[in-house]
């Protein structure tokens, strides 16, 4: 995407270029924008997924600890040192 100066914009002459040019300008930066801001939800929504997969993973590898915690006496989740 080329930079807009005010010299550039002077060197079309009539108005109307001018506003075309502006409006041509304009349109390029929000496609350009779109397009990015695209990349990045599907990015962010790749990652959440992957999170969610490899949770829902480790959920059915290790349920016997939740189990085994359970039959300990510990049910209360509150276990740490601030608690």
């Amino acid at each position: 995407m080329e930079h807009l100066t005010l010299k550039s914009l002077l060197g079309f002459g009539s108005p109307e270029a001018v506003y075309q040019r502006l409006v041509d300008f304009i349109q390029a930066s929000y496609m350009d924008v779109a397009r990015k801001l695209n990349g990045e939800i599907r990015l962010f929504a790749a990652t959440n997924a992957g999170v969610f997969l490899l949770m829902l993973l480790l959920s059915f590898l290790r349920p016997q600890s939740l189990y085994l915690a359970r039959a300990a006496g510990s049910s209360n989740l509150r276990s740490g040192p601030f608690c």
